[in-house]
């Protein structure tokens, strides 16, 4: 089967069910009035190690003019986290992708436990393993979306997914979006060595 998104003969969901699996970010923001946001996002990716650099992109929740409460938080005050999701924050995280309207919590709504982040401002998800503090870089217009560039100022790693000052990929157990309603968890890894050259 060929869907050609040309002559408008794609079925919904085709193309993000074919780029699988998908990490998500779960990005805790605060308003110019201190009021924490939480949102997850699947369109995301690191993109630089030197220096450290993600991005991740923000549709708009109906209307080409109606901007994400994560964007707008983001260019007002400059700075994030992208908390990593594992198993049993699933729920949670799926709560938290509810549409409120700007300036209402879903951190307090659902009663999500938060923790003070080590430099910036905004608070980061306690019971996320890994927590990554950063700053905005860049916003890129793409049509109706925004891609959102941040730099990384630095990662918290919970000591109990640690072993050997490795991430260890069976305990942290991250959640990724396959496409439709679909989720994975992972929980084993393969070694691969690069061919010498």
């Amino acid at each position: 089967m060929f869907y050609n998104y040309q002559l408008g003969t794609v079925r919904p969901g085709v193309f993000k069910a074919s780029i699988i699996p998908r990490p998500i970010a779960w990005i805790s923001t605060m308003s110019k009035e201190g009021v924490t946001n939480l949102a997850p996002f699947s369109y995301f990716q690191a993109i630089s190690d030197s220096p450290p650099m993600i991005m991740f992109v923000a549709s708009p929740k109906n209307t080409a003019n109606d901007i994400k409460d994560t964007a707008k938080n983001i260019e007002d005050t400059k700075e994030f986290v992208i908390n990593i999701v594992s198993e049993q924050a699933k729920e949670l995280m799926m709560m938290s992708s509810v549409n409120l309207p700007y300036n209402e919590s879903e951190i307090d709504i659902f009663d999500i436990p938060t923790k003070p982040s080590q430099i910036v401002a905004v608070p980061s998800v306690a019971i996320s393993h890994i927590n990554i503090e950063c700053t905005h870089v860049q916003t890129i217009e793409i049509e109706n979306n925004k891609m959102i560039i941040g730099k990384v100022l630095g990662i918290h790693i919970d000591d109990e997914i640690l072993d050997n000052d490795k991430i260890n990929i069976a305990k942290l157990r991250p959640l990724c979006r396959l496409g439709y309603d679909q989720y994975s968890i992972i929980d084993t890894t393969i070694s691969l060595e690069k061919p010498k050259s």
